[in-house]
């Protein structure tokens, strides 16, 4: 699948600026937005128990995040990467080591290690959700972007 992501700011200022991302696909699917923060951790952003609709339509453009959630920049300083990904179908991350609970949930990144090392396809991603299991496409697409978080400036 073909996916675009474009950002506002290839750059955030810690504590104050908010994430906007938009995604476009040009075919029909369902979004998820993954952030690896300089945090060193990865979250789903999006969907999220707040916003669970990431259905988008082919050649429709979504802006994330939507009404009702946001993202800050928190730190510390360094890249951001965020991965757009449309997938034809709705992905099963049961077994990926989402840690549910929060609004915007992260991965255990241990489990996530482990079960790279015992499949040949990447957890993160999960598993199309479809009955029977074998019915539907796989196929999905992604678009990476960088985003620069740094200090904000010194105070007078």
């Amino acid at each position: 699948l073909l996916v675009a992501a474009t950002t506002d700011t290839p750059t955030m200022i810690i504590g104050r600026d908010r994430l906007r991302v938009r995604v476009q696909s040009v075919q029909a699917g369902y979004v998820y937005l993954y952030l690896a923060g300089t945090d060193k951790r990865v979250y789903l952003l999006f969907p999220n128990r707040v916003d669970t609709d990431n259905r988008i339509e082919a050649g429709q453009s979504i802006a994330l995040p939507t009404e009702g959630w946001n993202v800050t920049a928190e730190g510390p300083p360094g890249t951001t990467h965020l991965v757009a990904m449309v997938s034809r179908v709705r992905r099963d991350l049961s077994g990926s080591g989402l840690r549910q609970g929060r609004a915007i949930p992260d991965f255990d990144m241990n489990l996530v290690e482990q079960r790279w090392r015992q499949r040949d396809r990447n957890p993160l991603v999960g598993r199309p959700l479809c009955d029977p299991p074998l019915s539907c496409s796989d196929a999905w697409g992604a678009a990476l972007l960088q985003i620069e978080e740094v200090a904000p400036p010194p105070r007078r």
